[in-house]
């Protein structure tokens, strides 16, 4: 998948497109014979009047492989997630427990294509210029015991592993701050160039997900996201909870 930055009057617009050998893997994930898989869609530039660009929007299916390739061009990804572990921190287990759980996803598909896909977008942590990753959770993800216990333990302990990576943050939001800026749902927000103002906000529901670029909307979630940083725990703390709770685990 390629990105191409367009900037107009000063407005950075990203184009996105599956490439031909993206469109020939997912036709093999999901058997699709008869039909070809093809998405492409280029975020137009303001005109005046008042007119702005459409939100990009694509079918579940596509949205691991998208969101991978931006992931891959990112400097910075900024992750707000109030349910589950984000999915670039993940094990295999929890992931594979992740998508068993969720009959909307499972019928697309064989799982296994799910997770390696998944698996593979880890890379960009460790690559020679690794991502900047900013993850900021809410306090239930860890207590939720995802694919039972042993697979529970195993993620918080790679919780804590991933977040002694220098170019990996992660904060906690505990219970105790009770009403926070992150009632909107999760969100990642990606920044592609040195600096890590946000370029694009990533949204994904049931069976789709959705871009946002406008200037307005990628300042609210920037705004949102420094919100909850303010409110959480440091990142020494939240570790430190973390590795309290993974061995809680290991006394059972």
């Amino acid at each position: 998948m390629t990105r191409q930055a367009v900037v107009s009057s000063g407005t950075p617009r990203i184009r996105v497109a599956l490439s031909c050998s993206s469109r020939q893997m997912l036709g093999g994930i999901f058997s699709i014979a008869s039909k070809t898989v093809t998405w492409v869609s280029e975020f137009s530039e303001y005109r005046g009047g008042g007119n702005r660009p459409p939100p990009l929007r694509m079918p579940w299916f596509t949205v691991r492989t998208a969101s991978g390739g931006l992931e891959e061009e990112a400097g910075y990804i900024r992750t707000w997630e109030p349910i589950l572990v984000p999915g670039l921190l993940q094990t295999e287990g929890y992931a594979r427990a992740i998508l068993d759980a969720n009959p909307a996803i499972t019928r697309l598909g064989d799982p296994d294509s799910f997770v390696k896909i998944r698996a593979n977008r880890k890379a960009v942590l460790t690559k020679e210029s690794p991502v900047r990753l900013s993850i900021i959770i809410w306090e239930p993800v860890l207590h939720c015991v995802v694919g039972g216990e042993d697979v529970h333990r195993d993620q918080l302990r790679h919780l804590v592993e991933m977040g002694q990576l220098p170019n990996v943050t992660i904060q906690v939001v505990p219970l105790s701050v009770g009403a926070t800026a992150g009632t909107c749902g999760a969100f990642v927000l990606f920044a592609f160039a040195d600096t890590p103002a946000p370029g694009a906000v990533f949204l994904e529901t049931l069976t789709s997900s959705q871009y946002l670029e406008e200037a307005r909307e990628l300042d609210g979630y920037w705004m949102v996201f420094d919100w909850l940083r303010s409110s959480a725990l440091d990142p020494e703390q939240s570790l430190n909870t973390i590795a309290a709770l993974a061995a809680a685990k290991l006394k059972k």
